[in-house]
């Protein structure tokens, strides 16, 4: 029977696009109204278009923890509008051009599991909460999807489907990018490329084999030429950890597992209910392009965890977003193709689901909007007004300027509270601040309660108010 008429066995693609309005609505929603937090205010920093392209790399990227292909990619697109959704915005063109690649990519008899994949994908954790910040995870997860589905076209072994050269230029192309946009993403690219290519040595397929690695090598090697440049100007604090080696696996593995089972499985689990066959089939090598993509991510996991525990930290939550697209292709071309009586519950389930995680969707971690309005309630008295500025001591000491800048939009002038000689006089109640700190670290809120006293603004002159659970702090005159 035709797709939406009398067969309720299987999935109807209308219903489930017309459902798909709700995720895309709370994502555009959230999009707008989601206050920035510290990692998007340092990734401005790091895109930031007011500062030259070698000033940017030599003085800014060089110390970043991530390569630099999306940072170059927002201060192209910071020229444009600096208001915060329209740096959100560039999430739904790289959204966009996926779509569109991959449906170019798709065989006819493939695009209705492609449809699918999109569609659920719309509705996830991943797409949904990246999308309402700045920062360079939905182009992994876009680039990361367009491999996804290049992989089964450079397994197949039918001399009528051989890769185009269209084919490989795309494959090179997203991949050097997606490696150059983040360190676990290159991770994952050299599993998949490792996976194929040993896919086509146990068909003794000798040139595939030898073609993949070559290629796979070309492509990583700009990532590793960066990594070279960039690893020693980094803060050593940025990754070091004083953490025993279990408490650094279990961090790493609940890490995984929040990321995997609540992110991933736990966005639709009706989705995860009627395309969790599709992975044990995978697992079982009954699907030869699927397990590869199973065998990729798996690989990719092993070799994280190894490096995070005998190198670097390197394992967060957000790091496994690039083996999520592979996870949900298999699990959608699973549910495209077979029947179930539950396939018609599976639209209400993708428009109600993300309404679960509204809390992180709308997530205020800083409160800088309570702390501005705090600022203006004093009226016309904080204008211009100077205010002591407690620095957080971290690398690069730079971004806490820009930070201190961004955050204070000229409302008032800042006043480094470590050279400060004396307080300044002013009629503002606000005495000083602290941006972006830990939450309530207490070594540092006493190292500035000590700078603030040797000015004269001890306990009984200012008090602290805190905002984002300590991360954001305003020194205020007692009783004002």
């Amino acid at each position: 029977m035709s797709d939406g008429l009398a067969d309720h066995n299987r999935l109807n693609l209308r219903t489930l696009a017309m459902a798909s309005c709700v995720p895309v609505l709370i994502m555009l929603i959230a999009m707008y109204f989601k206050p920035l937090w510290r990692d998007e205010i340092f990734t401005l920093y790091h895109g930031d278009s007011g500062k030259p392209l070698n000033y940017l790399a030599d003085r800014r990227w060089g110390h970043a923890v991530h390569p630099p292909a999306y940072h170059y990619l927002l201060w192209l697109w910071d020229h444009i509008a600096a208001h915060p959704f329209i740096h959100k915005c560039l999430s739904l063109i790289f959204l966009a051009l996926a779509g569109l690649t991959l449906y170019k990519i798709t065989e006819p008899d493939d695009r209705r599991s492609l449809f699918v994949f999109m569609l659920i994908c719309l509705g996830s954790w991943w797409v949904i909460y990246f999308a309402t910040e700045i920062r360079p995870y939905i182009l992994n997860f876009s680039l990361a999807s367009v491999l996804t589905l290049l992989a089964p076209r450079l397994l197949d072994d039918r001399p009528e489907k051989r890769p185009s050269i269209k084919i490989w230029a795309l494959w090179i192309g997203a991949g050097t990018l997606l490696s150059l946009t983040h360190y676990f993403a290159g991770l994952w690219f050299a599993a998949l490329g490792l996976v194929i290519g040993l896919t086509w040595l146990g068909r003794q397929n000798y040139g595939r084999f030898v073609l993949m690695g070559i290629i796979s090598v070309l492509c990583i090697a700009p990532l590793l030429a960066w990594q070279n440049y960039s690893v020693p100007r980094m803060d050593p604090a940025a990754f070091g950890s004083t953490m025993t080696g279990g408490e650094k696996f279990f961090m790493a593995a609940n890490q995984f597992l929040r990321g995997l089972i609540v992110k991933t499985f736990g966005s639709n689990p009706l989705f995860t209910f009627l395309g969790f066959g599709g992975l044990i089939l995978a697992l079982r090598g009954q699907n030869k392009a699927h397990r590869v993509l199973l065998m990729a991510a798996a690989l990719t996991v092993i070799l994280g965890f190894t490096i995070h525990m005998v190198w670097v930290d390197m394992i967060k939550e957000r790091a496994f977003i690039v083996i999520m697209p592979g996870i949900l292709y298999i699990m959608a071309d699973y549910t495209a193709r077979r029947e179930h009586r539950f396939m018609r519950y599976l639209p209400w389930a993708a428009a109600l689901m993300p309404l679960l995680f509204l809390g992180e969707y709308f997530k205020n971690k800083e409160q800088l909007g309570a702390l501005h309005a705090k600022i203006a309630s004093y009226g016309n008295a904080c204008d211009d007004a100077p205010i002591l500025i407690y620095y957080r001591p971290s690398k690069p000491a730079e971004f806490y300027d820009y930070a201190t800048d961004f955050i204070l939009d000229a409302k008032m002038k800042p006043v480094d509270l470590r050279n400060a000689e004396k307080a300044p006089v002013t009629s503002c109640p606000v005495k000083a601040a602290g941006f972006l700190l830990p939450k309530m670290d207490q070594p540092m809120l006493s190292e500035a309660n000590g700078f603030l006293t040797g000015l004269g603004l001890g306990p009984d002159k200012v008090v602290p108010i805190y905002f984002g659970k300590g991360r954001n702090v305003l020194w205020v005159e007692n009783g004002s």
